[in-house]
């Protein structure tokens, strides 16, 4: 039972009978091979292969009943209710189920059945696909719904074309044919509508055995079976300007462990390393390169606002043609897929701030801009999730505080305030409203549990 609005469960499998085999009906109700009720909350990735033998009502091969999400999942086992059977859930209600794949066979006693959904109440339903035999259930209620719930189809000839199958995306349209020609060793892809730039398609493949979500890079034309796509958006990234300007640009520290994306116009991104003690940029990403996936960057913003980096799908598929890793090697600046904390002996940790001295209590961002220490000895940081920080080998900065912008670096004792990244500072009103960046605002503030005057 998942009821957490906040809670996702992802990226599992389950390969077990869930009841007794056969037709035997279990005492109650909401039965699936992942949860048995989405009562708020996400189920997002996950497959399942085992047998769903359910109840009187509401079973599914992902969930018996949801309330919740239901997203780019699969089911490959067969599912068995007496009322409101579903390859993917028994019920769907005021919820979304976006995406998903049924390959499994799906039963029922009564009515109320689907190949992807038994039943359906104001939920948004798209993109969903099922493949089974010319008997099998249509996509809601036995019916199919463009757009929502249909059928996959598979053309098998003779020779060396092997396979044609729909290509279908999530948001409801049908992008096209993908064709194998296996003596051949090739794959083809005929979109009848392009997805928009920056936009990238995962495929849901079956190879007879098992069941997942691939790149164009990785499907196998000799194994594989497309039968749908993923459509994935371009990642929103907000530039704010809340820790200040350098070259009159708005900047911002950024980390995607996953992804390779493309520099939107009006944005920068940079690496950095350190060498005869001072910050030195090591490369340069303009608009329309491709930031490699891992790559930890600085951007630098004409102006402040959110940004839309397009996925790339041409990165991944280098990657794997030439065999090489496109990141700079010889980049400083770091990043912790999902945030934490790194404290490896042997290097000082800094982070993005302004400089902090009596005279500037709260920086001083037109000369002192650059990469601090955020713990007392600089020998650890903690960094939020997307967020990057620079680490540098004790040997090429000792006793350096802090590396500016402007090449020019800073000393233990000219800091006077221990200071935490403005990156990762909070602040409220006093009335305990919390902000999402240092207000611009002239008045007093509670800042990291001190009050602040903005003047």
């Amino acid at each position: 039972w998942l009821n957490n609005a906040s809670a996702t469960v992802s990226q599992c499998t389950n390969n077990a009978t869930i009841g007794s085999t056969g037709r035997t009906m279990m005492a109650d109700n909401e039965h699936g091979g992942i949860a048995g009720t989405i009562s708020a909350g996400t189920v997002q990735a996950c497959i399942n292969h085992g047998e769903m033998n359910g109840g009187t009502y509401k079973g599914g091969g992902i969930a018996g009943a949801s309330y919740g999400k239901i997203l780019q999942c699969v089911n490959t086992g067969k599912v068995f209710c007496h009322q409101s059977s579903g390859g993917i859930a028994g019920a769907a209600f005021d919820g979304e189920v976006t995406g998903n794949l049924n390959l499994g066979v799906v039963e029922c006693d009564l009515n109320l059945k689907g190949s992807i959904l038994g039943e359906m109440v104001e939920s948004n339903v798209k993109g969903n696909l099922y493949y089974g035999s010319a008997d099998a259930y249509g996509g809601i209620k036995n019916a199919d719904v463009s757009g929502k719930a249909q059928r996959a189809y598979k053309i098998s000839a003779a020779g060396d074309s092997i396979t044609i199958s729909r290509i279908y995306g999530t948001d409801g349209i049908e992008y096209g044919r993908a064709w194998y020609l296996g003596a051949r060793q090739r794959i083809g892809i005929q979109y009848d509508y392009e997805p928009p730039v920056g936009y990238l398609l995962d495929y849901f493949t079956h190879n007879g055995n098992n069941v997942g979500r691939k790149t164009s890079a990785t499907i196998s034309a000799t194994r594989d079976i497309v039968v749908g796509v993923v459509l994935r958006s371009p990642k929103e990234v907000v530039i704010d300007g809340g820790l200040g300007r350098e070259e009159g640009k708005y900047v911002s520290t950024f980390f995607e462990a996953a992804e390779h994306l493309f520099v939107p116009q009006g944005v920068e991104a940079r690496t950095y390393t350190v060498s005869d003690e001072a910050l030195r940029v090591s490369r340069t990403y303009q608009a329309g390169d491709i930031i490699p996936a891992g790559e930890a960057v600085v951007l630098l913003a004409d102006e402040a606002k959110t940004y839309r980096f397009g996925l790339s799908a041409l990165a991944k598929e280098g990657l794997i043609i030439f065999g090489q890793d496109p990141k700079d090697a010889n980049s400083m600046l770091k990043g912790i897929d999902g945030g934490g904390t790194d404290s490896e002996e042997g290097y000082l940790y800094y982070v993005l701030s302004y400089l902090k001295t009596d005279q500037y209590p709260m920086g001083d961002p037109a000369s002192a801009f650059g990469f601090y220490w955020q713990v007392e000895d600089g020998t650890s940081v903690t960094i939020a999730d997307g967020k990057a920080y620079l680490k540098v080998p004790q040997n090429l900065a000792a006793n350096i505080k802090g590396f500016l912008f402007n090449g020019t670096t800073t000393g233990i004792q000219s800091i006077t305030d221990r200071q935490v990244s403005e990156e990762h500072a909070t602040w409220y009103t006093l009335d305990g409203r919390r902000l999402n960046k240092r207000p611009a605002k002239p008045g007093l503030y509670v800042r990291n549990g001190k009050k602040v005057v903005i003047k």
